[in-house]
């Protein structure tokens, strides 16, 4: 096949009147065309060409390179075959590869031959790369697939132009990314395929992390649709967890079938496998692991607060991956540049024709990362409680219900805190503020916007928003200056608000009575230490609290809140004989 020139009739009868080999018949005039070929088959019924694919791959692989590499990983074994100059060039032109991969024939067989081909070679690397990035660019989504597959193989190369071969591919990749991001779908398709490659490949998964001012804040804040800023959030969180896993114990995992590895990473965000399609498999070797990385994601409630990976660790127990993100990500808020986002979420609320219509929730997916480093131990000296208060002002002050934005934050902020108490070493800041801007941040908190519709939304929303927001008015209490805190809390109207209404008139958020076959309920635990701290120093707070807990009509059916408060209450013999009456 070889010496007759197989390979180069292949080609020429495949890409027809597109073959570079084409020429003019020597009977016609230099001024007239020449006449077009006809095309075999029609759009209903083209012509089977997996096998001539195969067969362009196989007699590559099956000769000597033109290259001073003459054999590659992808060679056949022994004596290895001559083939032209001239066909060897031509099965790496850009008009067969173009057609390849529009046609999507034996994507296998193409990724073996790109492979093949760009190996040591840095001009068949471009040519090939070139092509792909092109039609990334201009491909609709559904036919992306090919493409985004042999650009990971191609990318994944490991031979000695690896690290160039990274760079050149990834800088223009975030390009086409870029200019693409109003395409929803395409960018997520896009963004899926590198997390695959990401996360079975160190080389481009730390370059993503060293590089990531390029993409970071276009994807997870700039993002034009929140499918978009949740994928950029499960991107983040594969390859920091990716990133932090032994390598050997990855390799482990992989040949095993075993789901720790996937265990330890994050779920994807809720709905998106519904609206992006199940995990890709775009072919890398150790696929078994790509598909647990992507959807093997153990779950973390929302509602509960996690215990930090620094608690037995100790402080910095974390990765310098992660602790890098981490600062990257809060320096936004430290720069202030995230207070224009929530302004721009109100103008698209406020267009809504429906008045109970969801926020659109901007940050979210930010602020659900930001607590996600935390819970794991990432701490921020820049951080600083006066930022928080600032933003969590100009978000609250929507008075958006269910606002998802509103509640991720709180969720991060107490993260924060919590992560902050745990690195005693250094003291963060957040911690130990000036005591005016640590009781001026908890007055604040304690005027947020908060309803309690008795509907199933608002109960789902409350039950995740309440426990980190009575969790993190808990820690302050802990910080220098938490006894001013205190005497904020315990004349403050919304305390007094949330004890009859979230405590004495319902059941729907807590249970304050414990029994011992019940698991622990960390909200439980929080809302009694803040009833004992305000229980013990103001006697007339235990004498209102122990009022309305009295006058109730939910005495009985709701017992199991309405007892152990009275407990509380109950500190002296005024208390006791006021209950008495």
């Amino acid at each position: 096949m070889l010496r007759r020139r197989f390979a180069s009739h292949l080609v020429d009868f495949y890409l027809a009147d597109e073959s570079p080999c084409v020429g003019l018949p020597a009977h016609l005039d230099e001024g007239r065309a020449a006449p077009r070929r006809a095309r075999m088959g029609d759009k209903c019924t083209l012509p089977q060409l997996e096998h001539m694919v195969a067969l362009l791959s196989l007699l590559a692989r099956a000769a000597h390179r033109h290259e001073p590499v003459a054999r590659t990983p992808l060679s056949l074994e022994g004596r290895l075959l001559h083939m032209a100059a001239d066909e060897y060039q031509l099965l790496g032109h850009g008009a067969l590869l173009r057609r390849l991969l529009k046609d999507g024939l034996h994507v296998a067989a193409i990724c073996d031959l790109c492979e093949h081909l760009c190996y040591e070679s840095r001009d068949a690397t471009e040519t090939a790369l070139h092509v792909i990035l092109s039609g990334i660019d201009t491909m609709d989504n559904e036919q992306l697939g090919p493409y985004l597959t042999t650009f990971c193989h191609v990318v994944d190369l490991a031979d000695s132009l690896a690290a160039w071969r990274i760079d050149w591919a990834l800088q223009r990749l975030l390009h086409v990314i870029s200019n693409n991001m109003r395409y929803k779908q395409a960018t997520i398709s896009c963004m899926r395929a590198l997390l695959s490659l990401c996360v079975l490949s160190s080389r481009p998964r730390r370059w993503m992390l060293h590089q990531r001012a390029l993409w970071v804040k276009e994807w997870l804040l700039s993002g034009l649709s929140s499918q978009v800023r949740c994928t950029a959030e499960h991107f983040i969180k594969a390859i920091l967890a990716a990133e932090s896993q032994p390598s050997a114990a990855a390799a482990g995992a992989a040949a095993a079938g075993d789901t720790a590895v996937g265990a330890a990473l994050p779920p994807p965000p809720a709905g998106l496998a519904a609206e992006t399609g199940a995990a890709a498999d775009f072919g890398l070797t150790g696929d078994a692991m790509a598909t647990e990385v992507v959807t093997e994601m153990a779950v973390e409630p929302s509602g509960a607060a996690p215990e930090l990976a620094v608690a037995e660790g100790g402080a910095g127990a974390c990765s310098p991956a992660l602790l890098s993100m981490y600062e990257h990500l809060v320096s936004h808020v430290v720069l202030r540049e995230l207070r224009e986002l929530p302004a721009a979420a109100a103008a698209g609320a406020q267009a809504s024709k429906h008045p109970d219509d969801v926020p659109p929730p901007r940050l979210a997916p930010y602020f659900r990362l930001c607590a996600w480093c935390a819970r794991r131990g990432a701490v921020s000296p820049s951080l600083r409680v006066e930022e928080l208060q600032d933003l969590y002002a100009l978000q609250d002050g929507h008075r958006f219900e269910c606002d998802e934005t509103k509640r991720e934050m709180l969720s991060f902020w107490h993260a924060a805190t919590r992560a902050s108490f745990a690195c005693v070493a250094r003291a963060p800041p957040l911690v130990a503020p000036p005591p005016q801007a640590l009781s001026a941040a908890f007055h604040r908190l304690l005027d947020s916007f908060v309803s309690l519709r008795p509907n199933e939304r608002f109960l789902e929303y409350n039950r995740a928003f309440l426990p980190s927001f009575y969790g993190l008015l808990r820690e302050m209490l802990d910080c220098p200056g938490g006894d001013d805190c205190l005497r904020v809390l315990v004349p403050h109207r919304n305390w007094e608000w949330a004890i009859k209404y979230v405590i004495v008139d319902t059941a729907e958020y807590v249970q304050l009575l414990q029994t011992p076959d019940q698991e622990p309920d960390p909200f439980a635990h929080t809302l009694r230490s803040l009833l004992r701290s305000s229980a013990g120093v103001n006697a007339d707070w235990r004498l209102r609290t122990l009022g309305v807990a009295l006058s109730s009509n939910k005495l009985l059916t709701n017992r199991a809140n309405v007892l152990p408060l009275l407990v509380i209450c109950m500190a002296g013999e005024e208390e006791v004989a006021t209950a008495c009456e």
